[in-house]
């Protein structure tokens, strides 16, 4: 739990305070924030070698387990008051904002959580499983948290009654992702399904 909060509070500004030091002066600050994010991340993932054995020979049942998740992404959207798909391709600054929201979170996201911190905690936890009703990996139950725990840092930006429904549903999701990273051991899976979810949300 505390490396989640550690990375809630810090990760974000630490790759922008650092990029902003080895970027050319003449590139703008916009584009740092937006790209350092998942940049740094990259690096985070590649730290770590991968050692994992495919656990499915098909994709079909990574498919359909992911219906149910986009179905509510889809029913979720439907109330959220966000900005139209036409809204931000009018200006600079929503099309930045469309870049952040499905090219750099969903990318920066999985390489951190089920990317470094998933392969962090399977280095640390080995072949453990834990669970409530099915057994899983604590790899998976570890990296949701530490995603849950990273949504604390929009306590400045929304309500605390927002920011607990969104750890909640963060955690949820992580464990759908965290279990198509497991079956799969590939980091596409969640970065795909991530990448739909935050598409839903824009484009309704």
């Amino acid at each position: 739990m505390t490396l989640g909060a550690v990375l809630a509070m810090g990760f974000i500004s630490t790759s922008i305070a650092i990029f902003s030091y080895l970027s050319p002066k003449t590139l703008a600050k916009e584009h740092i924030v937006y790209f350092s994010f998942p940049l740094l991340a990259f690096l985070f993932y590649v730290s770590l070698p991968q050692d994992e054995k495919k656990l499915l020979s098909n994709n079909k049942h990574l498919l359909q387990i992911s219906l149910l998740p986009l179905f509510f992404s889809f029913i979720f959207s439907l109330f959220n008051e966000n900005l139209t798909l036409a809204e931000m391709i009018n200006t600079d600054t929503g099309k930045l904002n469309l870049i952040w929201l499905l090219v750099c979170i969903p990318l920066g996201e999985e390489l951190l959580f089920r990317g470094w911190t998933y392969r962090l905690s399977q280095k640390i936890w080995k072949d453990s499983l834990m669970t409530f009703t099915n057994a899983l990996p604590v790899s998976i139950w570890f990296s949701s948290i530490c995603f849950s725990l990273w949504h604390l840092q929009n306590i400045n930006l929304q309500s605390p009654s927002f920011v607990l429904f969104q750890m909640a549903y963060t955690f949820l999701v992580g464990i759908w992702l965290g279990y198509l990273r497991w079956k799969s051991s590939s980091i596409k899976y969640p970065i795909l399904m991530h990448f739909c979810i935050n598409g839903i949300s824009i484009l309704l």
